[in-house]
């Protein structure tokens, strides 16, 4: 409370100076100014993050009690009204409240930009954050889309395979059309079934990979040969030689029996056959070698 006090009665006193208008304000600002050091400037833009504070001329040229000329120039005006009235004690009490007052005025301004760049830097997190959800949703967007997109294709892909397809079958039946507009119009399904009677006749089984006969000799050969197999197919077919034929067809079975077991026997006898060749040449070679060795 005492600070605050302090605070509103320097304040009070500073708006009361400045609306008298002394004409001493200004040589007692500059004497104001060059008590503040340059290493209290210093120290304060050092602390301000974003407002800098710049040494101006006044603060640094030496204060107006050194300078001669502004002495002199002092010395030569007559003194205010006001100064006469005031004490050398509330003068110095006056400085040292006008240089709090300046400094409080220089903290509050380097409160203020601290709160700017707290109130920036939030405002950048919260921009930062709204254009990553941005980013996501037109990501999501673009993904949604890109699928209805190739969805929209293959559905056009099919309805142009469809028109495609349309288009070949009104071809097809167009030439249909005009196929059987000209059969009717030409009579060819008569002349079709005319030539299908004629070509009836040759409608017979034949033979594949038949040499057909070069000469007479050949031919009369071959001409037997038909006779042959025409005489066999006959027998064949004839009820009477059913059992022929059965009978043939077994025998013919029982031989390849007896043929399969013939041949499984000449096998086993020529196994046989080469282990006697070789025990009768193993034998022979042990005789030999024994007579070599009583020899």
């Amino acid at each position: 409370m005492q600070h605050d006090q302090s605070k509103i009665t320097a304040m009070k006193k500073a708006e009361r100076i400045r609306n008298g208008r002394t004409p001493d304000r200004t040589d007692v600002r500059n004497l104001n100014m060059s008590m503040m050091s340059n290493n209290n400037i210093l120290f304060l833009a050092a602390m301000s993050p974003k407002r800098k504070v710049h040494t101006s001329r006044m603060s640094m040229m030496p204060p107006p009690s050194l300078n001669t000329t502004n002495a002199s120039r002092l010395s030569t005006m007559p003194p205010p009204a006001s100064l006469n009235t005031t004490s050398s004690a509330d003068l110095r009490k006056m400085q040292l409240e006008n240089n709090n007052l300046e400094l409080e005025l220089m903290y509050s301004q380097y409160i203020a930009s601290y709160a700017e760049l707290i109130l920036e830097k939030k405002k950048l997190k919260e921009a930062e954050e709204s254009f990553s959800k941005t980013m996501l949703s037109l990501r999501e967007e673009t993904r949604v889309l890109l699928e209805k997109y190739q969805a929209l294709k293959t559905r056009l892909k099919d309805i142009q395979a469809y028109s495609d397809l349309n288009d070949y079958m009104d071809i097809i039946q167009e030439n249909m059309k005009e196929f059987i507009n000209k059969l009717e119009k030409h009579g060819i399904k008569d002349k079709l079934s005319h030539l299908e009677k004629a070509l009836s006749r040759f409608n017979v089984l034949q033979c594949e990979n038949i040499i057909l006969p070069s000469n007479a000799e050949e031919m009369k050969e071959f001409q037997k040969t038909l006779e042959d197999c025409s005489t066999t197919l006959q027998q064949i077919s004839d009820p009477m030689q059913a059992d022929g034929i059965e009978n043939v067809a077994g025998n013919y079975e029982e031989f390849m029996r007896m043929y399969t077991e013939f041949s499984g026997v000449k096998k086993i006898v020529e196994e046989k056959i080469c282990n006697l060749q070789a025990d009768i040449l193993k034998t022979c070679s042990h005789l030999l070698s024994q007579c070599n060795e009583a020899g």
